[in-house]
């Protein structure tokens, strides 16, 4: 019977600890990513007629991204895993892993959403979006996440992007 025990409560002790394991990896529902690969964490908002891109390195070439000219300016930026990584733990504890919704939210009608949010890791594609029905609660959440996206990462990082502005116009006001 001893050897039994000996045997069980090691393996009870494993199972426990992988269920812990299995419960804090599902924060965000989609997984917490490695940063090796890809990911992506969108921001749209009015319905999605702005909209803002951070990627990693292992999604998107840098050079590539930095020396295609736009024409307009740069809505898309490269961040260190590090940084994308602490983006999206921030945003799973503060809203994202509470209200996301399985799938891109173009799917799901972004032009609903006057904010919205959607996470790309190699295990899928996840939303979280709000509108004038979400609770007051919701919204917070969702602006607390949005001054965070755009103050603390967006502006932050450094990103040399060739515009093709040939007539300057869109970079000043015109009188």
């Amino acid at each position: 019977m001893s050897k039994l025990l000996s045997f069980i409560a090691p393996l009870s002790l494993f199972a426990g600890c992988a269920a812990l394991l299995f419960a804090s990896c599902a924060a965000t529902g989609i997984h917490s990513p490695s940063g090796e690969e890809p990911l992506r964490v969108t921001m749209q908002t009015s319905g999605g007629s702005a909209t803002f891109e951070i990627v990693n390195a292992a999604h998107t070439d840098p050079v590539e991204l930095y020396s295609r000219p736009r024409s307009r300016g740069s809505s898309a930026k490269i961040a260190s895993d590090s940084v994308l990584l602490d983006l999206i733990d921030y945003l799973g504890s503060h809203g994202y892993g509470e209200y996301e919704r399985p799938g891109s939210a173009k799917k799901s009608g972004v032009a609903l959403y006057s904010r919205v949010f959607e996470i790309e890791s190699s295990a899928g594609i996840s939303h979280w979006g709000t509108t004038k029905l979400s609770s007051q609660g919701e919204r917070a959440d969702m602006n607390r996440c949005f001054n965070y996206f755009f103050n603390d990462v967006f502006n932050q990082i450094e990103a040399y992007q060739v515009v093709d502005n040939r007539d300057g116009k869109f970079q000043f006001k015109e009188e």
